[in-house]
């Protein structure tokens, strides 16, 4: 994925996440499914959190999501939903 599709994806997961207050949950969804891409893509969860419109140090919880990348298996319904790994 590029940059560009990761930082449109993530939009789309806080998007989903805020009718149900679980922005952050998103952005820790978010590292665990595009753990990989994210480091294919050459740029890290600061700089799509930026691109994303979040304030410099705020990387929305995906930094979080891609240390517990390994510890986690995603559900088929999440995995489906939003893609990634």
């Amino acid at each position: 994925m590029t940059k560009d599709q990761l930082v449109a994806k993530f939009k789309e997961m806080r998007k989903a996440g805020k009718a149900c207050r679980r922005q952050s949950a998103m952005g820790h969804l978010f590292g665990i499914l595009f753990n990989e891409e994210i480091g294919a893509s050459g740029f890290n969860a600061a700089r799509i959190s930026r691109e994303a419109g979040l304030r410099d140090g705020d990387d929305g919880g995906i930094r979080d999501g891609q240390n517990l990348a390994k510890y986690v298996d995603v559900n088929d319904e999440n995995r489906r939903r939003f893609g990634g790994g």
